[in-house]
């Protein structure tokens, strides 16, 4: 399998992955999700839209999140309907509650008309009346990056080795005197260019874009999510100031979601936002996984393709972290690879696992074969390679992990692997924007939520995300 496998280690530039669908995405009113959508456009009733950026925009009394508006509401039944609050639903009370409000233990008693049922604190039936109405709250913020517990694990998906890591660095948001007419999303050199007056760095595709004030997450669209920034003082490239936040005050903005930016486990400081760098699973010998940032999500909506949210070991929040386990056979051994395949029908799972490895006894991480992707584990492509033959005429593809990994690395040594696919979809210009893809021939064979696209200068097509 190894000798195979090694014909897969293609290496090509790949130029501006938004266009790669020659801007029919942009010119499609039609979406599934928020990402399906330009900036500053959200998915609202499956078509790209925009009701609402702030919640100044909205009538008095609502809210705005994920670029809709609501209203206050009365009662709840799941923590959705709480959301664009910045509140949970609690069942028992059917009302909107602050995150972590009604937990109890032994130590932590409920009042007086209220008792512990399953660690939340419950009304008791004699005391119950009608739902009280929930409005939101007068301050909503977010907690900036350096006041965040952000102790993150040496490994994700499976994590181990837990260890700290130093506090992000509240980045600075240049803001100037005379706003400009720059919108959500645009390019801009300094505050002044932008209509908000704000201009924020984007470290994954290294440009600076107007932002604008948020209250929470959900007021920013696409990825993009509320962080306290501090405004930055007068600098040589823009030295004109004038009103607005003073040099060094903390204000939240939206900022460009950094999860996948590339960090390194072992240095002192850290690039992320969060504070919170994690590595994927590496069994393999063969590959040096690139150590990512992780953003702080409350579910999948502020998560890339290839990411899920998720607890891990050591960050009391959620992260964005890669949607792809691997779990590995130490002895290159096809027979360590149990319960990794799907179920299929008729099939004994000692039929479709596979050990990819490059060299006979050599570590690796468990596969399977397949016909499309459906066949895999969850951020597996099934491909086609050369010279391939798995022996069985049923199933002639092999899947090859992918989603939620990158390649940075690569522009500058491509002969140094990070991709358990061993193929990198490198950007020269943009390294940190370099992914993990893997050949394909169809739709199907690609992981959910992306794309089998041609790629000029590269022969084939390849697996990548939808922008």
């Amino acid at each position: 399998m190894g000798d195979r496998v090694r014909k897969l280690l293609i290496f090509f530039v790949l130029f501006g992955t938004v266009a790669c669908d020659d801007g029919a995405t942009s010119a499609r009113p039609e979406c599934v999700a928020n990402v399906d959508c330009p900036l500053p456009l959200s998915c609202i009733d499956g078509r790209c839209a925009e009701q609402c950026r702030r919640t100044a925009d909205c009538a008095q009394g609502e809210v705005c999140f994920e670029a809709v508006c609501y209203p206050p509401v009365e009662t709840c039944s799941f923590d959705e309907a709480c959301a664009p609050f910045g509140l949970v639903c609690d069942e028992g009370l059917r009302r909107c509650v602050p995150p972590g409000a009604g937990a109890c233990n032994a130590d932590v008693p409920c009042p007086a008309n209220q008792r512990c049922v399953e660690g939340q604190c419950r009304l008791n039936v004699s005391d119950a009346g009608p739902p009280v109405d929930a409005s939101p709250p007068r301050d909503m913020r977010v907690v900036d990056a350096a006041e965040r517990d952000a102790t993150p694990p040496r490994d994700a998906a499976p994590p181990r080795d837990a260890a700290p890591v130093p506090d992000a660095e509240i980045p600075d948001a240049q803001v100037d005197a005379a706003p400009g007419s720059g919108r959500y999303g645009e390019a801009c050199r300094c505050g002044s260019d932008c209509a908000s007056g704000f201009c924020i760095e984007n470290k994954l595709f290294n440009t600076r874009t107007c932002t604008d004030r948020c209250g929470n997450d959900g007021e920013c669209p696409s990825l993009d999510v509320c962080l306290g920034v501090m405004s930055a003082g007068p600098s040589r490239e823009c030295p004109d100031r004038g009103g607005g936040p003073e040099p060094g005050e903390v204000v939240n903005v939206c900022i460009p979601n950094d999860t996948g930016f590339p960090c390194t486990l072992e240095a002192a400081q850290n690039p992320c936002l969060s504070g919170v760098c994690l590595r994927p699973p590496d069994p393999a010998e063969w590959m040096t996984v690139q150590d990512q940032c992780a953003m702080f999500c409350q579910d999948d909506r502020k998560c890339p393709h290839g990411y899920r949210c998720s607890n891990v070991p050591g960050v009391q929040q959620r992260v964005c972290n890669p949607i792809t386990e691997l779990f590995g056979c130490p002895n290159g051994a096809n027979q360590e690879c149990g319960g990794v395949c799907p179920p299929a029908a008729g099939r004994d799972e000692s039929e479709l696992a596979v050990c990819i490895n490059l060299a006979e006894g050599q570590a690796g991480y468990c596969s399977c074969t397949c016909n499309t992707a459906r066949d895999c584990p969850v951020g597996f492509a099934c491909s086609r390679l050369d010279g391939l033959d798995t022996g069985d005429p049923t199933r002639t593809g092999l899947c090859l992990a992918m989603a939620g990994y990158r390649c940075p690395g690569e522009v500058a040594r491509p002969d140094v692997p990070q991709c358990p696919s061993l193929t990198c979809a490198t950007d020269d210009m943009r390294p940190a924007a370099s992914v993990c893809t893997a050949p394909c021939l169809q739709e199907a064979d690609c992981p959910p939520n992306h794309a089998c696209q041609g790629v000029d200068g590269a022969p084939g097509r390849y697996c990548l995300a939808f922008e």
